[in-house]
């Protein structure tokens, strides 16, 4: 047996409805595009004139099933980020389209996590102050799944997480948090008084300054304290978190943008412009 006997036309499974039409190829009965096409007369054998192709049903059929996979692939990938992402599961679903903020600070949200590539590329981190109860962390947390949505990587924590890994595995808690494309630190200042506690809280700052990396901060500090820092421990501390990032001021309903500054000013011309 020769090639030629074993090279054959592709055999095309025929529907029911389906038709050989006057060009003597296979069509749908649905659609009534062609199944075969012939090969380019250069290209033709015996036995090998023409070979499979798409009709419409067909194709329809192939684009929902890729569809339906690349959304597995996405929603696989997104439970992955959450779950990576909050200490909490409760705070997977708190988004912007069910947020209990209001319209000005939800669009501000918004306008955060859609301008992503230009606020990762300045640096733009915020720092939400404010009394207990005013949404600042719902509002961190719903930044955190917009993005995640993007499958952008996300990390939210808080100090005391941090300190209470075991002493021999603190390191590389910090190496992966800063590892993520933006760094949410809940309750900050609430952390120890100490000043290995102190000490803490600047390496993982520090280090996101030194790799550019956008941090939000929510904090119940108000904005005096941490302008006008007690000691010089803390000095060093707050001068750099309000070098990152631009305060926002979380008091009863009102989004209050906080002090001006270069940061505010860049993060105006990205959310505003």
């Amino acid at each position: 047996m020769n090639i030629s006997e074993l090279i054959k036309t592709p055999v095309v499974e025929p529907e029911k409805e389906d038709y050989i039409g006057e060009d003597g190829l296979l069509h749908c009965g649905i659609c009534h595009e062609q199944k075969e096409s012939y090969y380019p007369p250069e290209l033709q054998r015996p036995g090998w004139e023409k070979h499979p192709s798409e009709c419409q049903c067909m194709r329809e059929k192939r684009e929902a099933e890729e569809k339906e996979y690349r959304d597995y692939l996405h929603r696989s990938k997104v439970s992955e980020l959450k779950g990576k992402c909050f200490p909490s599961t409760k705070m997977e679903s708190w988004t912007f389209d069910n947020c209990i903020l209001d319209e000005k600070k939800i669009r501000f949200g918004e306008k955060y996590s859609e301008n992503w590539t230009e606020i990762e590329a300045g640096n733009h981190g915020l720092l939400l102050w404010g009394p207990v109860g005013t949404g600042k962390t719902y509002f961190a947390a719903c930044i955190a799944n917009a993005l995640i949505e993007k499958e952008i990587p996300v990390r939210m924590t808080n100090l005391s997480a941090v300190m209470n890994c075991k002493f021999d595995e603190r390191e590389d808690f910090i190496r992966d948090l800063c590892r993520a494309r933006l760094l949410i630190i809940d309750d900050f200042g609430m952390e120890r008084d100490t000043s290995y506690g102190l000490e803490t809280v600047f390496q993982i700052i520090d280090r996101r300054y030194i790799q550019q990396k956008p941090l939000i901060l929510t904090t119940n500090l108000s904005l005096k304290t941490l302008e006008h820092p007690s000691d010089l421990e803390r000095q060093r501390i707050y001068d750099r978190v309000l070098e990152m990032t631009a305060p926002v001021a979380f008091l009863g309903n009102s989004l209050r943008p906080g002090i001006g500054k270069d940061k505010k000013k860049q993060l105006d011309e990205i959310l505003n412009g």
